[in-house]
């Protein structure tokens, strides 16, 4: 799924197997940790406040696992590790930097078609 990851100046950068590259800010990536430290494994909901987060998150080291990604943060004792799966699923425009107008009228149109459907 994950051919490679390489950490960028202010997001992580994600190679696929299938092509293509996808980019997650350090900070999205620090604020959606999913371990039993930062989200109840009950219902997901975060147990710290973003506020609490050093300011500009960085890794001191990430590297690509078998299933996912494993990233050691730096100035804290604290690692994530973010699934393929979940890494892709989350792979949206925003995240990417991708904001081509091809994206930007697919999604338009979306939301009028649902719109046109749901009044």
């Amino acid at each position: 799924m994950i051919r490679s990851v390489e950490p960028g100046n202010e997001a992580l950068l994600v190679a696929w197997d299938t092509g293509g590259e996808s980019r997650f800010p350090y900070m999205w990536l620090r604020d959606n940790c999913r371990c039993a430290r930062c989200r109840d494994p009950r219902n997901g909901q975060r147990l710290f406040d973003a506020l609490d987060l050093p300011a500009e998150p960085r890794p001191a080291a990430a590297a690509r696992e078998a299933d996912g990604v494993l990233v050691r943060w730096s100035g804290e004792e604290h690692e994530s590790r973010y699934a393929g799966t979940w890494l892709a699923a989350q792979n949206r425009p925003a995240l990417r930097g991708d904001n081509s107008p091809r994206d930007e009228a697919k999604g338009d149109a979306g939301e009028e078609e649902c719109l046109r459907r749901h009044t």
